[in-house]
């Protein structure tokens, strides 16, 4: 075992807390004595009714598997339960939490999650839609291959706009890069088309060294899009 810092409740995790009537100070999830305690928390959170008290559950619920290397399916599986819960906010989090758990050295098997992840992948909102994704890139799972697609065919916005970048899972679809990059090209060449219309009805369309100083405020007029990605370019 690995004994974590000490742990600062969110503020949903203490709405949680507080409709269980436990003082907040009184869990302590870096104390292994107390994990038990935050488990059955989470466990009671996981299938409220109540959005808030969904988003506390599986927020206990990332403190104690970030602190603790114990393997714990049945925070695991509350996960799964959330990604298919009514409540997006709770969809995403729960998504990202799974995404944060695929890794060399975790102790975690997400195993059971994959089917779930696979229909949260294709959710319509991108704060559901970009950490299945992420997580199911980091599995090396091919089902990860078609909402990726759709993104890079989508002229209309980044994809995981303030959740992820799109970086962050074409990293681990290095072996497929042969079948992503035109997509890729095609997604830059939109990019910068749109930022060309930005600069009026006369403008040519060209974007010449000096003009592409001036993006916004936002990223989708940076000189470099790629970064705006999260990409780099290989040396």
């Amino acid at each position: 075992m690995t004994l974590g810092t000490r742990t600062t409740h969110s503020f949903l995790a203490r709405k949680l807390l507080a409709g269980a009537g436990v003082d907040p100070n009184d869990l302590r999830l870096d104390v292994y004595e107390h994990v038990d305690r935050g488990v059955a928390l989470a466990l009671s959170g996981f299938d409220s009714e109540r959005a808030e008290l969904v988003e506390g559950a599986v927020s206990i619920a990332s403190d104690i598997l970030r602190l603790w290397r114990t393997p714990r399916p049945e925070l695991v599986a509350g996960l799964v339960r959330c990604l298919e819960s009514r409540h997006p906010f709770a969809r995403g989090d729960a998504a990202m939490v799974l995404a944060r758990l695929v890794s060399p050295d975790s102790t975690q098997d997400i195993t059971s999650a994959v089917p779930a992840l696979i229909v949260a992948a294709n959710d319509s909102y991108d704060r559901v839609a970009g950490p299945a994704a992420l997580a199911l890139a980091r599995l090396d799972h091919p089902e990860v291959l078609a909402p990726v697609h759709r993104w890079l065919a989508s002229s209309s916005r980044l994809p995981f706009f303030q959740v992820t970048s799109l970086g962050q899972v074409l990293r681990p679809l290095v072996g497929c890069a042969d079948e992503l990059l035109p997509g890729i090209r095609r997604m830059l060449v939109d990019s910068a088309r749109q930022r060309g219309t930005a600069f009026g009805p006369h403008h040519t369309g060209r974007l010449g060294p000096r003009r592409e100083r001036g993006g916004s405020r936002t990223g989708a007029g940076t000189r470099h899009p790629q970064r705006a990605m999260g990409l780099r370019r290989a040396r």
